[in-house]
């Protein structure tokens, strides 16, 4: 049984070193690095083992293990648990007020317009949101003004049922940041947020290269 989710993660190419396709390209690269993941813990997939649920949650049919994929310029992400899982990567993101109006609680917007750097804590909050939303399979249709997060407290503001891991680091001189949500029955560690420090030594940290996937 895994104590905290398995985190993979692989540099890519940027969009600026790609002509086009880049979704297509991070894509592929995604899915390379989730069977590296699988490869990893002893197993061996095929793209063709992934199927999707009905809200488009990525699952393998007869499979114990959770898994999830995430992708952004310059990274790729993903992770393997024992328990539903969701992850999200983003480099930083400029803040919207649109986004914010329609998709952050009251505490959140507070906490963004008052952080020295506004798109920095605006991309933290919204790594936490989609990281939720892709472990619970609802993704953005959900009512995300009521998956609401204190960043500052360290805490879920709502009965999340999961526990959230974030972390930040630069990577060719670039910010970024990785969110992660897995359900827990520890109620002592629910709805917490562990913001620790990003290490790639970490045995919950494993580094690969599929760039040129």
């Amino acid at each position: 049984m895994m104590n905290k989710p398995l985190l993979f993660l692989s540099p890519i190419k940027k969009k600026s070193e790609c002509k086009s396709g880049y979704h297509r390209y991070s894509h592929r690269c995604g899915i390379a690095l989730l069977k590296k993941a699988f490869s990893h813990i002893g197993k061996e997939i095929s793209e063709n083992d992934i199927l999707m649920s009905e809200k488009g949650k990525p699952y393998i049919d007869g499979s114990k293990i959770f898994f999830n994929i995430s992708h952004c310029d310059g990274l790729a992400v993903c992770v393997l648990s024992d328990k539903p899982v969701g992850v999200d990567c983003e480099s930083v993101r400029k803040a919207s007020t649109a986004v914010m109006k329609k998709c952050f609680g009251s505490i959140e917007a507070d906490y963004v317009y008052n952080s020295e750097d506004k798109n920095i804590a605006f991309t933290r909050i919204w790594t936490l949101k989609e990281s939720y939303v892709k472990m619970t399979g609802d993704g953005v249709s959900s009512s995300l003004t009521d998956i609401c997060f204190d960043i500052g407290e360290g805490r879920a503001l709502f009965e999340s049922g999961a526990e959230f891991i974030h972390y930040d680091f630069l990577l060719d001189e670039e910010q970024y940041f990785i969110s992660v949500s897995f359900v827990t029955d520890d109620k002592k560690r629910g709805n917490s947020i562990e913001k620790p420090f990003f290490d790639i030594d970490n045995e919950h940290i494993l580094l690969y290269n599929v760039s040129d996937n």
